[in-house]
């Protein structure tokens, strides 16, 4: 980061015995405050440097911070014969929120201060200073069980000594209206609502460099594959922000699998069947209906539907009495279709064959 540096054009006393400089005579000068950054967070360093436009006889300077708040204490600096800048460091208080002040410099004489140079500078002291924002996914499946999202604010010093405010928001307003099936789990989104629900702010502890926040995530209801959702941070008052992007995808079927794959079917001995196994590809986020379906050649164990439980994300089934002994090999489609999903279906084909 650049270092910012004032520089101001004063009348600088130049006739007193601990400068050397000659008596009596006063001469337009650029006297210089270059502080090492301009913004520092409450219980930091404030650090810089005070320049001279010529070598000094040896002098006391002191560099007064003056706002609406009593935050940072004045700073003395001696610059040494023949040197022309004195460096100066200064512990800044704790603030609400941010605090600006005016940068102001005398001359030492015993206990007489004579001021050189007037407002050649700015300093704000604020809560904290945003140094990053991170999430410990930032890719999941909208509403899916253990789907869970932390996010994670980081400052560049601790929190000194009071907790630090920190403002969250995400790139659209929420506004969710769930599919009565699905509960609160769902969003049905249009191009003003978003998946997620963040905390609207939350604290960092005093001492704390960190603070931990959870984003709530839901079912995707909409047509695009996925949505990509802007996190941002900033503190109380302050323009400096950081950003994160978490991408929501859908809750979907991702295969079904039949074991057997083939069945010989015999007229006269009894039917075999096979077992179906549904895979999603996240944990379902409630108990959630897997409705079956097929053709005719198929009569399911089950009552048209089973359970695939919260928490899980595969569920297995039989599949018997096979009504029709076929004449010759035959593909008959097996369908799924799961409750909530935004891609429900799933499907194989489980080949039938004439016993030999």
């Amino acid at each position: 980061m650049k270092t910012p540096k004032i520089l101001v054009s004063v009348a600088v006393l130049a006739g007193l015995a601990a400068t050397g400089w000659a008596p009596a005579a006063l001469a337009a000068e650029e006297v210089s405050v270059t502080l090492l950054r301009s913004v520092v967070p409450g219980g930091g360093l404030v650090k810089g440097i005070l320049g001279l436009p010529q070598p000094s006889a040896g002098a006391n300077y002191r560099i007064d911070f003056q706002g609406t708040a009593q935050v940072v204490p004045s700073a003395e600096v001696t610059i040494s014969r023949g040197q022309n800048s004195g460096d100066f460091a200064v512990s800044a208080g704790s603030v609400g929120i941010g605090v600006d002040f005016d940068i102001h410099v005398c001359l030492r004489q015993g206990t007489i201060c004579s001021r050189v140079a007037a407002r050649v500078g700015r300093l704000r002291v604020v809560p904290g200073i945003l140094q990053s924002l991170t999430l410990d996914r930032t890719n999941v499946v909208g509403g899916a069980h253990g789907q869970t999202v932390t996010g994670t604010v980081t400052l560049e010093e601790p929190a000194q000594p009071e907790p630090v405010r920190v403002l969250l928001s995400q790139s659209l307003p929420l506004d969710v209206n769930p599919p009565e099936q699905c509960g609160p789990i769902a969003a049905r989104l249009d191009k003003y609502s978003v998946p997620v629900s963040v905390p609207t702010q939350f604290n960092i502890r005093g001492g704390e460099r960190t603070g931990q926040f959870q984003v709530t995530t839901f079912l995707l209801a909409d047509s695009a594959p996925t949505r990509q959702i802007t996190l941002t941070a900033s503190l109380q008052g302050e323009a400096k922000t950081r950003t994160a992007t978490l991408t929501i995808r859908h809750w979907r079927a991702t295969s079904l699998v039949l074991t057997p794959a083939t069945l010989l079917i015999s007229k006269s001995a009894p039917r075999p069947g096979t077992n179906a196994t549904l895979t999603m590809n996240a944990a379902a986020p409630l108990n959630v209906k897997v409705n079956l379906g097929g053709t005719s050649a198929l009569d399911y164990a089950s009552p048209g539907e089973v359970t695939l439980a919260q928490g899980s994300s595969t569920v297995s089934f039989p599949i018997s009495g096979i009504m029709n002994a076929p004449a010759s090999c035959q593909d008959i489609p097996v369908a799924v279709a799961v409750t909530c999903a935004r891609e429900p279906h799933a499907s194989a084909y489980l080949t039938l064959c004439p016993a030999p």
